[in-house]
C-alpha cells in the first residue's frame, strides 16, 4: 500500500476557509493506494486582537489538516487488520504522529483571546491532539513489539492502545460539543468526534 500526501497552497486571506481535505482509496494492483488532499498548514501569525471569527477559523484551519493525521492511522490499521505489515505500515504511524505533533505545537500559538470560550476551546482541544498523538504512539509501539508477527489485540502492548483510544474518543467529544455552537455562531462546519 502506498500513502500519497498532496498539499493544496492557501490564498493570502487569512480569513478564507481552508478546503477540506480529501481521502481515496483504491483498489489498484498490485498495492492500495492511498491519497490524502490536504491544505498546506497555516503558520499561526494571528495577532492576540484578531476578531473571534478570524481566530475561529485559525483553530478550524487545525481541524481540516488533522484529516492527514487520521488517514494516515487508518491506512495502518487496515495493513494491521489485513497482517499485511510492511516498511509502509510504519511510514504511515510516523505521518500520524508527526501530524499531531505539528497541529499541537500550532495550536499552542493561537490567540483565542476574542472567542468568549477560546480559553476552553483551546484547552480541550489540546487534550484531544494529546490524546491522538498518544494513541498514534501506542500504535506504533503495539506494531513495534508483535516484531515480525502480526500485532494482535491478546498482545500486552495492546491495553494502552485501548486506554490511548478511549481517552481520546472522550476528550474529542468533549471539545467538539463546545465547538459545535461556535462553529455555528462564525459560519463554520460543525464536526463529530471521528473527523478529528
Amino acid at each position: 500500500m502506498v500513502l500519497v500526501f498532496t498539499l493544496n497552497g492557501r490564498g493570502t486571506n487569512p480569513a478564507a476557509a481552508p478546503s477540506a481535505p480529501t481521502t481515496t482509496l483504491s483498489s489498484a494492483a498490485p498495492h492500495n493506494v492511498v491519497t490524502v488532499t490536504a491544505t498546506a498548514p497555516a503558520q499561526p501569525t494571528t495577532p492576540a486582537g484578531a476578531s473571534a471569527e478570524q481566530q475561529a477559523r485559525d483553530i478550524d484551519a487545525i481541524l481540516v489538516d488533522s484529516a492527514v493525521g487520521r488517514a494516515a492511522l487508518g491506512a495502518a490499521a487496515a495493513d494491521i487488520d489485513a497482517c499485511r505489515i510492511g516498511p509502509t505500515t510504519m511510514t504511515y504511524l510516523q505521518t500520524a504522529i508527526d501530524n499531531r505533533s505539528s497541529l499541537i505545537s500550532r495550536l499552542d500559538a493561537l490567540s483565542v483571546s476574542s472567542i468568549p470560550e477560546g480559553a476552553s476551546l483551546k484547552a480541550q482541544l489540546r487534550a484531544a491532539l494529546v490524546a491522538s498523538y498518544d494513541a498514534d504512539v501506542a500504535y506504533r509501539n503495539w506494531l513495534t513489539a508483535a516484531g515480525s508477527a502480526c500485532p494482535r489485540t491478546s498482545d500486552a502492548a495492546y491495553a494502552a492502545v485501548q486506554e490511548a483510544n478511549t481517552r481520546a474518543t472522550a476528550t474529542k467529544t468533549v471539545f467538539v460539543a463546545l465547538w459545535n455552537p461556535v462553529a455555528v455562531r462564525y459560519g463554520l462546519p460543525t464536526r463529530n468526534a471521528n473527523e478529528i
